[in-house]
């Protein structure tokens, strides 16, 4: 999971689109002017005989879902 410095605002907007066709999302604090473009899609790749470890895969993806709906409370 990628590493995050933390945000201290007292206001925090975050807005998520997939009208593209894929997830696009922007946040922004009280201390930004503009909102910031936000990462929301991941590629995995490997080359191993016994192939990927879907559960480890599935739940990083669910992480940042997680961290998502954290910086929305």
């Amino acid at each position: 999971m990628p590493n995050a410095d933390p945000i201290k605002t007292d206001r925090l907007e975050m807005k998520v689109s997939s009208s593209s066709g894929k997830p696009v999302g922007a946040i922004q604090s009280a201390a930004m002017e503009k909102p910031a473009p936000m990462g929301l899609t991941g590629n995995w790749a490997w080359d191993i005989e016994e192939g990927p470890n879907v559960f480890g895969l599935c739940e990083d993806g669910l992480m940042v879902f997680k961290l998502i709906i954290h910086y929305l409370d």
